[in-house]
């Protein structure tokens, strides 16, 4: 679709199959950006190992250990931070819905590029918070608590919800209720799919 001489070109996602593209990009970004905070994790920051008896008094029998994961849920802050990586993970799920519902209440059928892009920012503000557990993680195991199996912890799961979340034609479809249906029982309001 070209713009006529002198109109402005048309702001946002104008098909889904548009969408899908950028949602792809910015999903397989994120993700990425959740391996290297594994590796900084594992590589820069991660704490030496701890002595498991006082060197001074028996320097034969000190061995290093890591701290394990029940040890950081033991931590003075370990609960805190497990929490907020939980609570932020439910609303990485959760809240895009509430949008959604919102929407459909204030607005229930839109122009087709309106409810691609309403979509788009469902999508992407989810996926925001979905790494934010992963930063939860880098903080709270490697920078606050020294403890690289807890950490790591946040961001495998963090990780594993992001795969869960990976965009596809179906996922893209609007989430408010099903737009109204001519007599033919096709979509009046735009909504195609894939198409271009």
């Amino acid at each position: 679709m070209t713009t006529p001489p002198g109109q402005a070109q048309p702001v946002g996602f104008q098909t889904p199959a548009q969408a899908l593209m950028a949602m792809r990009i910015v999903w397989g970004g994120l993700l990425a950006s959740q391996l290297m905070y594994l590796y900084i994790g594992m590589t820069v920051l991660k704490p030496n190992p701890q002595p498991a008896l006082d060197e001074a008094l028996s320097p034969e029998l000190a061995t290093a250990i890591e701290p394990t994961l029940l040890q950081g849920f033991q931590h003075p802050q370990g609960q805190m931070f497990a929490l907020v990586g939980i609570v932020t993970l439910v609303m990485s799920f959760t809240f895009p819905k509430m949008m959604a519902k919102g929407r459909a209440k204030t607005m229930p059928v839109g122009p087709l590029a309106t409810r691609v892009q309403m979509k788009f920012i469902q999508f992407v503000l989810g996926c925001a918070l979905n790494e934010s557990v992963a930063i939860v993680g880098l903080i709270a195991g490697f920078i606050v608590m020294h403890n690289a199996e807890f950490g790591s912890t946040f961001i495998y799961v963090s990780m594993a919800a992001m795969l869960l979340r990976f965009p596809t034609e179906e996922s893209l479809r609007d989430t408010t209720p099903g737009p109204p249906t001519g007599s033919s029982g096709r979509d009046t309001t735009g909504w195609t799919g894939s198409s271009s």
